[in-house]
């Protein structure tokens, strides 16, 4: 009801007003696999709180940017990066993806780079393979790489009580940035972890506002850390005057 064919904002995508396809090359962004893949890790890391449609996400008052990468969890490099790209060209907070490339270019590896020096952070999916297979874009530099744990997998571990046991199904290995408790694979793991990094944003835009955090140099109050302070502050090595 929204398109009428024409680019009013020159921006070179016909009627993008709610995110774009760069799978289909349309501005309807539409899920629609039988089991919502993006949808869950959208939900996971955004969903309303008290709206009757279950449990909220991590980062529930955050809006959701729908880009749509590939017709489900594999796409291909180019793809990728002009999602990432026009993400950044909006700029958004927090760039969140719950995918695997076929292919690996240096064009993906530039998106990163040009959403890093935005101080815009990316949370990408370890990929689920049970093995140290390197997913890209995760394997990207300047990404975000999480993988999930949970309290035992049901199958061939017992119930522990504590989030202490890597998912069966999550890759693993040295490049592993943060380990997300969750009940499915690195998908979940990837949108949990996009809502708390909506939440450091969030936060510091608050301490921003109130006179108490300088944004980092170069960066919009919009941005008041750079992409490698949210990923510090996911790994760990929080500071401590911030909270």
């Amino acid at each position: 009801a929204y398109s009428n064919g024409v680019d009013e904002d020159g921006n070179g995508f016909q009627d993008d007003i709610a995110g774009w396809d760069f799978y289909q090359k349309d501005n309807d962004p539409f899920d629609d696999v039988d089991y919502g893949h993006g949808t869950g890790e959208a939900g996971d890391q955004a969903d309303e709180a008290n709206d009757g449609g279950g449990f909220p996400g991590v980062a529930p008052s955050a809006m959701h940017m729908p880009l749509r990468g590939a017709d489900s969890f594999v796409a291909v490099d180019s793809d990728c990066a002009q999602a990432v790209v026009y993400a950044v060209d909006r700029n958004v907070s927090v760039i969140s993806e719950a995918l695997g490339t076929i292919s690996a270019t240096p064009s993906g590896q530039g998106a990163i780079d040009y959403a890093y020096r935005r101080g815009i952070p990316i949370i990408a999916s370890a990929a689920d393979e049970q093995s140290r297979h390197h997913n890209f874009p995760a394997a990207f530099e300047h990404t975000i790489w999480v993988n999930s744990v949970r309290n035992g997998d049901g199958t061939f571990v017992a119930e522990t009580g504590d989030y202490t046991i890597q998912n069966g199904c999550t890759n693993h290995g040295g490049r592993a940035w943060a380990a997300i408790p969750s009940t499915s694979c690195s998908s979940e793991a990837t949108g949990r972890s996009g809502g708390i990094a909506m939440l450091l944003v969030s936060h510091g835009r608050n301490l921003v506002e109130r006179g108490l955090l300088q944004p980092y140099p170069g960066n919009t109050p919009e941005h008041p850390f750079s992409a490698e302070e949210v990923r510090q502050l996911m790994g760990g090595d929080q500071i401590p005057e911030l909270f």
